[in-house]
């Protein structure tokens, strides 16, 4: 109590502190009074502001009126007094905003106008209003300016949308006028109708009398054209009369005409005569020189047909050192056959598959025979079929050719290898694929020596020829001919003996290999190498030989013209030749294709290489057995040759004797040309006299003729005027079934004028009862009412910011007053803690409550309305003493740190106290502390018991509890501080 009465009594007699807390009293008092009062109404004199509006607006033509929009909106602005607007042009404008004489500039472009008249234009162009304003002078100014110029352009809108709707409410009376007039026209339509209806049916009345009428005058042609039969009738008896005058001189006339043109036709005979011997006797030449020609051609046949038997015989030559070969290869492999035992059993089985191809090959003949009795059968097919069958045949003989000379190619290089080897004892792989090779090289030379017996292709194509009942030339038998020849020769330079002999010497080769003796190995597959290359050369001529024979070519290039003949059976027998070359051919292939087989492998084995023998033994028999078939045909070539020569001979003698028979038809022809030349020249006298006689006849004829020629024409010109009234008639009743569909559309025409009357009346009912008045066009400019409903009132700025500026003022009190008083230092030795807080608590609590009042009171004063007088005081004086209790704990615990803190608190509650604008508008720092700050308490408690009038328990309750804690807090520092105080000098800021 000592502390109370001693802090008190400090002062009451310290004037100048006295002084010091009545100002401070004050503050914020002065704080709140001064800022309302200076922006208590700032709005309220926006008529002050300086605008400037500068019309460059031109008049336009809109709907037959003028629009002038920027004259009417500065009438407007005129006598709007809520801005300072100055009027006056674009550039002055401009720059009194870039200078700072006006806050805005608004400037109505010349264009306004115009645009404003396009809205029912195709593509219009909307208004604009520009506004110049210059934010850097003042933001609040700009921000009026900007809201002054969004109720300007909405002014104006309204304005334009006005103009709008006028417009198209004095069109709509336009229209209904309009309307009204198309009811009246469309009632004038439907009584002009039915005058057309009652017209269209007097019109059908009188189209049926005249088709009455048209019928009767029908009739009465019919009448006309029927007698005009019986005056034809008498004018023919009368051209009768005069014909029979004339007839004699007519028939004499005729007769004379059939000499003259017997004598012409006579002339024209002979003439064609004389062509046709020239004609023959060139066909005749034509006919020699072809049968020279045929007879060139059989002779170069010859030459071929010769050139084929030298081919053959060489064929033959071939198979026979392929024979001699073919035994000095199996001689080789007889004594290669110590290096494996198994050599020894692969020529045994080489022999037995060449007595097994034994019945195969009579078989084969057979076959052959077979074929050959049914060559009578051929003689059905047409040349296409055989042409094809002989290409088939020759494209065989040169595949099997090519494949027998690689299976000798593979062959030989076989022997290569068992000679290179032969001092190998396990490399024995080879044996049984050189068998298999020998067997089928053997098998193919039987079948060539089986062909020998068959005649040569020359004497084959000569008996063709001899025998053939067609017309050949002499160059196409010379080329038969020369083609057999050739044929024959290809065939006979193929040597059979050298063909076998090979394969016998490559088998003999194989069974010295397969010897238990090693000497002489190298000597049999020397052997064997001979005959392989034997075999290698025979089997070459046989293929170039199909490659370049043209001898089947030749035979069906003719074959269409001898197919019917008897010597036909020729080209049979040749053909089946060809077949038993090319099946014989082939089982040469065979054996080529799997000696092929045996060289890739042989040096795995001797074994392969004893059956590659046995195939080549084959290929080698039926390369003999086909150099037979060669030979036969070649000789039947030759014979064919022969007989087609002997022919051609025959036509050329006999050609001389037909040229002369030519030429003597020819000198006989031109006799006879002559006299019909002069018997032609005495019946052109014989004419004139004749057309002299009928001369004299002619015009009597030609009258009779007219009176003849006139009656029917008059009859056609009656049955055209027949024609012509019935379709009249026809077309009367098509008039009348028109006539009553018009009267029938006439109907409906009438009902439906009668509703188009009706209908536009109606319409134009509709549009009169459209309203078009001033509040009409008021409701299609501004169609929209905007109610507001305010649940609190805030009569201007000065109540708006009374809160926030009232809570500022409270803390900026207790701020200065903790500056200027000494809140810590005590006046006299501290008994306890309590009693110091006392002390100043004493000092502190008085302060706080009259701040409160006086300022509460002064700003009631001003003018503010609210809602509880009584609230306000209790806000104002909780707050106050919050307040306090903060700024003091600070001052007394931290000193002038203290103090500082709690000036950075003010500061941060300027912002985030939501006084001057929301608190989610600011930044979300702000936002986060908000809640944490008095100051918005205080805030929220005042515009509750100024505005709105609702509860404020829970802001007062918060503050309370502030001044609890922070006073609480005050206590123990005392407390503690007392227990150690040490007086300190007095000092004022203390």
């Amino acid at each position: 109590m000592n502390m109370i009465k001693a802090e008190w009594k400090h002062l009451m007699h310290n004037r100048k502190m006295r002084i010091v807390v009545f100002a401070v009293i004050l503050i914020p008092l002065i704080y709140a009074g001064i800022f309302l009062r200076g922006a208590w109404d700032p709005y309220g004199n926006a008529d002050q502001l300086p605008v400037a509006v500068a019309n460059e607006d031109k008049p336009a033509d809109y709907e037959g009126e003028t629009l002038n929009i920027g004259d009417e909106t500065i009438a407007n602005l005129k006598k709007n007094d809520e801005l300072n607007w100055t009027f006056t042009s674009e550039k002055q404008a401009r720059q009194g905003v870039k200078d700072g004489d006006y806050y805005m500039a608004v400037v109505i472009p010349g264009n306004f106008s115009e645009h404003a008249a396009t809205v029912f234009d195709e593509h219009p162009e909307k208004m604009e209003l520009d506004y110049y304003t210059n934010p850097g002078m003042n933001y609040t100014a700009g921000q009026i300016s900007e809201q002054a110029a969004e109720g300007l352009y909405e002014e104006i809108a309204d304005s334009v949308t006005g103009e709008y709707a006028q417009a198209m409410l004095t069109q709509l009376g336009d229209i209904e006028e309009g309307l009204q007039d198309g009811s009246d026209g469309a009632g004038e339509l439907k009584k002009g109708n039915e005058e057309l209806e009652s017209n269209l049916a007097v019109l059908s009345d009188s189209t049926l009398t005249f088709r009455d009428g048209l019928e009767e005058a029908a009739d009465g042609s019919g009448n006309i054209e029927r007698n005009m039969s019986s005056a034809a009738d008498g004018a023919e008896e009368l051209n009768e009369g005069v014909h029979a005058y004339t007839s004699s001189a007519g028939d004499l006339n005729e007769g004379i005409q059939q000499y003259v043109q017997g004598a012409g036709s006579l002339d024209t005979g002979v003439q064609k005569y004389t062509g046709a011997a020239g004609n023959l006797n060139s066909g005749v030449q034509q006919y020699t020189a072809g049968v020279n020609e045929l007879d060139r051609g059989i002779q170069s046949f010859s030459s071929g047909t010769q050139e084929l038997g030298n081919g053959l015989e060489q064929y033959t030559s071939g198979t026979e050192e392929l024979e001699a070969g073919l035994i000095q290869q199996r001689e080789g492999t007889q004594e290669l056959a110590a290096y494996n035992d198994e050599l020894t059993s692969g020529s045994r089985a080489l022999a037995d598959g060449l007595q097994e191809a034994a019945p195969g090959m009579r078989a084969l003949n057979e076959e052959v025979q077979a074929a050959a009795s049914e060559a009578e059968a051929l003689s059905n097919i047409d040349s296409s079929s055989v042409e094809a069958a002989v290409d088939d045949v020759m494209k065989d003989i040169r595949q099997e050719a090519g494949s027998s000379s690689k299976e000798a190619d593979q062959l030989t290089e076989t022997l290569r290898s068992i000679a290179d080897q032969k001092n190998s004892s396990t490399d024995i792989e080879g044996k049984a694929e050189a068998e298999e090779a020998l067997l089928v090289l053997s098998d193919a030379v039987d079948r060539l020596e089986a062909s020998d017996s068959s005649s040569s292709a020359p004497e084959q194509v000569a008996s063709l020829i001899n025998n053939t009942s067609a017309d050949l030339t002499e160059e196409q038998e010379q080329i038969l001919l020369q083609e057999a020849e050739n044929t024959e020769t290809s065939q006979s330079s193929l040597n059979k003996d050298e063909v076998t002999e090979a394969v016998q010497q490559m088998a003999a080769a194989l069974d010295a290999l397969s010897a238990p003796e090693t000497s002489g190995a190298a000597e049999a597959a020397a052997s064997g190498l001979e005959a392989a290359e034997a075999l290698e050369r025979s089997q070459n001529q046989i293929l170039s030989m199909t490659e370049n024979s043209s001898l089947v070519s030749q035979i069906t290039t003719i074959l269409p013209d001898i197919s019917g003949d008897a010597s036909f059976d020729k080209v049979t027998a040749l053909a089946s030749s060809t077949e038993e070359l090319s099946e014989g051919l082939d089982e040469l292939s065979d054996g080529a294709s799997v000696l092929q087989g045996s060289l890739e492998d042989y040096t795995q084995g001797v074994e392969k290489l004893d059956e590659g023998a046995q195939t080549l033994a084959e290929g080698a028999g039926s390369l003999t057995s086909q150099s037979n078939a060669l030979l036969t045909g070649a000789d039947q070539i030759t014979e064919a040759s022969a007989e087609l020569a002997e022919g051609s001979r025959q036509l050329a003698g006999q050609s001389a004797g037909l040229s002369e028979g030519a030429q003597a038809f020819e000198d006989n022809g031109e006799g006879l040309a002559e006299g019909s030349a002069e018997l032609a020249g005495s019946g052109g006298e014989l004419t004139e006299g004749g057309r002299a006689l009928a001369s004299s006849g002619s015009d009597l004829n030609k009258g009779a003729g007219s009176l003849t020629e006139g009656l029917p024409q008059l009859q056609q010109a009656l049955q055209s005027l027949n024609t012509g009234l019935v379709d009249l008639q026809d077309g009367s009743v098509d008039l009348a079934s028109g006539t009553d569909e018009l009267q029938e559309g006439a109907g409906s025409l009438v009902n439906g004028a009668g509703d188009l009357s009706g209908e536009l009346a109606d319409g134009a009912g509709d549009i009169r009862a459209v309203g078009t008045g001033n509040e009409n066009s008021d409701m299609f400019s501004s169609p929209l009412l905007l109610g507001e409903h305010e649940l609190s009132s805030v009569p201007n700025y000065g109540h708006a910011m009374a809160p926030y500026m009232m809570a500022v003022a409270l803390f900026l009190g207790s701020v200065i007053f903790c500056l200027l008083y000494p809140v810590k230092q005590p006046e006299t030795l501290p008994s306890s803690g309590i009693a110091w807080w006392l002390s100043k608590f004493s000092i502190l609590l008085p302060v706080s409550i009259l701040q409160a009042v006086v300022m509460a009171g002064v700003v009631l004063w001003m003018g503010v309305d609210v809602q509880s007088t009584g609230l306000v005081f209790l806000t104002a004086v909780v707050s106050a003493l919050a307040f306090m209790a903060i700024v003091q704990f600070f001052a007394v615990v931290f000193g002038n740190p203290g103090r500082f803190i709690v000036l950075i608190l003010m500061i941060l509650q300027l912002v985030a106290a939501g006084g001057t604008m929301p608190v989610e508008l600011l930044n979300h720092f702000f936002q986060q502390i908000n809640p944490f700050l008095p100051m918005t308490y205080t805030v929220s408690a005042y515009r509750e018991a100024i505005f709105l009038g609702g509860s404020i328990t829970t802001e007062l309750l918060i503050l309370t509890g502030i001044f609890v804690i922070f006073h609480t807090a005050s206590i123990f520092y005392f407390t503690w501080k007392a227990k150690r105080y040490e007086p300190e000098p007095v000092s004022s800021s203390s």
